[in-house]
């Protein structure tokens, strides 16, 4: 049996149940069988075919006053079933509910107790195929080819649209009321229960859609194909939204952040602030559920008498969201006891890129501590001074269109927050003995920590010369060291310890400063670059202490031998020394040298593999960039997404020390894919999670089956996001026959590890080392069990920690439980060469937190 599976994106969801089928019972055409209500439109179920109806446009309920109208528009097409038509049908999962149709002054169109279905099925559309056709995870359809049927019979021909095409393996319907992605065909065969993949494509020819199976099936059993994306949806504002970050908590939500041109994002119950500030712009936050199917919760923040924007985001342990960025509102939310609730006032700050950025009163850092169901702030305040702070105004140094608005916060150890931004203010707040505690210039970096509160400066200084500076990026080593990095045009940064580089290369240069845990004193800097444009955004830690930098170059930026290089890229990764006295290595990425790849998200990961998130094209064009293409960056076979239409998102991953490329793909739709600022996330695993300004125009991105919103509602752009793992191949999975409650000393645990790694080596924390697979041990004391895994030759290793105390097993100390629950969960994958491998959650022993 072969099953090909669709999924239309065009047509969003209002909740998870998906659209229902309503039965014909003569309220409809002869030919309609079913009829299904989406946002977009409906869809018309016939034997035969699909009738699609969109809507666009025409007036919204609250749409702001200066927002440009958009005319109504109503649009249908028919997708035909070419020689083909259902012998039978019938509805699938019924509802307890049932709806009347009394339309009209007609009674025989009048239709009274009619059924409401999850889905339809459509029997023998062609001999001994079949087509499924449900709602639970947006709109989709799936052709069931039994064994022995002729699969190339299924043919679909489209009648009625704009234009029809491929596209980078996509299905693209364009209509006057929009464009409609059908997901590339999802196929795959059944042997003994089992689902193995088969690759299938569509074939257009002419209006007529055909199924390609370029390396064949078995015909005896079923076929299905995967895409790599976890999930990619819009946010479904109906109101202009831009992507700025995105962020990540420990059990896999996506946090994504932007700025919303007033009402119209959607918003959750019982949130923080459910309504638009005012002025223009707000930011908008929405945290999705780990698949990407519904909004955990959706808040705007801002005031109401300036505009604001989110820079960067990052997750507590518990849950809670902090949130840094810019406002220009003297109104903005506080909370009581703050470290300073009070506006700072300035010049005006007057971005000519939109109109949203402009901070009439000038601009202050905001930092915001969301409660884990946001509902309310658990701290909040400005942190500024007479001048524009929070914003890098340089002409030279915001290179890269939304480089304006960079900057990021992490947690320390103890998760209080550390932030890197911009400054012009010469009175910001500085700590005693600060390293540097004047500006410097015009525009300084500027870092600082807090409690996690917010209610106080635990430390502050600026870092800068003479002229311009900027603060992109900041990462703390095992030893509390507080790395930043950005750019500086200044020939005077101060400098400290042995600098790799000491003396300013020319032009604008990238930076690494590294300060004492808790911000105490600078105790090493160094220059990075060439006397041409470098300038670096990103900074990482391997857990050797070892720094990295990602950044972008017009020099001649070294490249070290051994490594993977594209001598003539126009990013560069380097990795130092702890100190910032040594280069390990340096290589370049890229393609012709004027690519100009805008990095989004950066990291190394615990085995060393090193992560890369960029975006270029024609918005990036709209900043310095003259050429900025995504065209002609290298790709590996296994691509999610080989092609590109030259502006789109970039991402890569280089096995450990650069020494080759691991994986590269694009991902993007038709519309020139960015972010307008702010940082995104990669963690430990190798999940991205990524904020996208998408689906500009009213133009493609694509996005997945089952997404919380498939459809950029508003007249432009949406803050999209998308998540995807890049270790998916090769599945690993650890199992113990361990109880939920935990085990009992008495009772032998037996550990088993499955899958295809080359080696296996455990460290079960009371001093037992084992390289078996599978094996029993029993511990003779109580304690907690953790589970790690890391590097170890060509393979991973396994490792459980054992840590003290536990609590009684039933009451006896002779029965003392030793697992009672695991501490934070830390799976580091190990990547070797093309091959992934993956960590899945199997048996309780991986489910424990």
């Amino acid at each position: 049996m072969l099953a090909v599976s669709h999924f239309a994106s065009g047509h969003d969801h209002p909740d998870r149940r998906g659209p229902e089928f309503h039965e014909n019972r003569g309220q409809w055409a002869d030919q309609v069988l079913y009829r299904a209500y989406t946002p977009g439109g409906a869809v018309f179920v016939e034997p035969d075919a699909f009738t699609y109806v969109l809507r666009s446009g025409g007036q919204q309920h609250a749409r702001p006053k200066d927002e440009p109208y958009e005319p109504y528009r109503m649009h249908a097409y028919r997708m035909s079933f070419v020689g083909g038509n259902a012998k039978a049908h019938s509805g699938t999962g019924r509802s307890s509910h049932y709806v009347n149709y009394f339309h009209g002054n007609d009674p025989s169109k009048w239709a009274g107790g009619v059924g409401v279905f999850a889905g339809v099925e459509l029997n023998e559309v062609y001999p001994g195929i079949d087509l499924h056709v449900g709602g639970a995870e947006g709109l989709k359809y799936d052709w069931i080819v039994q064994p022995g049927s002729d699969a190339s019979m299924i043919r679909m021909r489209f009648d009625g649209q704009d234009g029809v095409a491929v596209e980078e393996g996509l299905l693209y319907i364009r209509t006057s009321a929009g464009v409609v992605i059908e997901q590339r065909p999802v196929a795959w065969t059944v042997e003994n229960g089992a689902h193995v993949p088969v690759k299938c494509a569509y074939e257009l020819v002419g209006n007529e859609l055909r199924y390609a199976f370029p390396e064949g099936y078995d015909r005896k059993q079923v076929l299905v194909i995967d895409p790599t994306v976890i999930f990619s949806s819009y946010t479904g504002s109906t109101a202009d939204n831009f992507g700025f970050t995105a962020t990540y908590d420990d059990d896999g939500h996506l946090y994504a952040g932007g700025i919303v041109f007033g009402i119209g994002y959607p918003i959750t119950l019982g949130v923080l602030q459910p309504n638009f500030g005012g002025d223009v712009i707000d930011i908008g936050i929405s945290k999705f559920s780990p698949d990407g199917s519904t909004l955990v919760w959706s808040t705007y923040l801002g005031g109401g008498l300036g505009n604001e924007s989110p820079h960067s985001m990052v997750v507590n342990s518990a849950g809670e969201l902090f949130v840094m960025g810019t406002t220009g509102s003297s109104d903005f939310p506080l909370t009581s006891g703050c470290f300073d609730n009070s506006f700072g006032f300035g010049p005006a700050v007057n971005f000519t890129v939109w109109e949203g950025y402009v901070h009439n009163s000038g601009a202050d850092i905001v930092i915001s501590h969301f409660s884990a169901d946001a509902t309310q702030l658990l701290g909040s305040t400005y942190i500024g001074g007479s001048q524009a702070d929070g914003l890098n105004m340089s002409g030279s140094l915001d290179y890269n269109y939304g480089d304006p608005f960079r900057g990021e916060i992490i947690l320390d150890s103890q998760e209080r927050p550390i932030v890197v931004t911009s400054t012009h203010s010469p009175d910001m707040p500085v700590s005693a003995g600060a390293s540097q505690p004047a500006l410097g210039g015009g525009q300084d970096g500027y870092a600082c920590m807090l409690d996690p509160s917010l209610s106080n400066l635990l430390w502050g200084t600026y870092y800068g010369g003479s002229l311009d500076d900027t603060a992109f990026g900041v990462q703390q080593d095992g030893n509390g060291r507080i790395f930043i990095t950005g750019g500086t045009l200044s020939a005077n940064l101060p400098m400290a310890g042995t600098p790799m580089i000491g003396t300013a290369p020319g032009g604008v240069d990238g930076y690494i400063a590294r300060f004492e845990p808790d911000g105490g004193g600078l105790s090493a800097a160094t220059y990075l670059g060439t006397p041409f444009y470098d300038q670096s955004y990103f900074v990482q830690i391997d857990l050797a202490g070892a720094v990295y930098v990602v950044g972008q170059t017009h020099g001649g930026y070294p490249v070290s031998s051994g490594v993977y290089a594209n001598p003539a890229g126009s990013q560069f990764i380097h990795k130092l020394g702890n100190d910032l006295s040594t280069s390990i290595w340096s290589t370049r990425i890229g393609s012709s040298g004027t690519e100009d790849i805008a990095p989004a998200a950066f990291l190394v990961s615990d085995c060393g593999q090193i992560y890369f998130s960029g975006w270029g094209g024609s918005t990036n064009n709209y900043g310095q960039p003259n050429v900025s293409t995504t065209f002609g960056l290298p790709v590996t076979p296994d691509a999610h997404q080989p092609i590109t239409d030259g502006s789109d998102f970039y991402l890569m991953v280089l096995n450990a020390d650069a020494a080759s490329l691991a994986y590269a793909t694009f991902f993007g739709g038709t519309s020139a894919e960015h972010v307008d600022g702010g940082t995104s996330r990669f963690d430990k695993d190798g999940i991205v999670y990524q904020a996208v300004c998408a689906g500009c125009q009213q133009l493609g991105y694509p996005t997945t089956p089952g997404a919380y919103s498939q459809t950029n509602n508003s007249f432009n752009c949406n803050l999209g996001a998308f998540k995807i793992d890049f270790e998916q191949n090769v599945q690993v999975n650890i199992d113990a026959n361990i109880s939920v409650s935990g085990a009992c000393i008495t009772e032998p645990i037996v550990f088993n590890a499955v899958g295809t790694a080359d080696e296996w080596a455990w460290d079960l924390g009371d001093g037992t080392l084992s390289s078996e697979t599978t094996f029993a041990h029993l511990y003779d004391e109580p304690g907690n069990l953790h589970r790690d895994t890391d590097r170890h030759g060509d393979g991973p290793v396994c490792r459980s920690g054992f840590r003290h105390p536990g609590d009684q097993c039933g009451g006896s100390g002779d029965h003392e439980r030793f697992l009672r629950r695991s501490p934070h969960r830390r799976l580091q994958r190990r990547l070797r060469g093309s091959r992934e491998y993956q960590f899945g959650q199997h048996g309780l022993l991986l489910d424990l937190r």
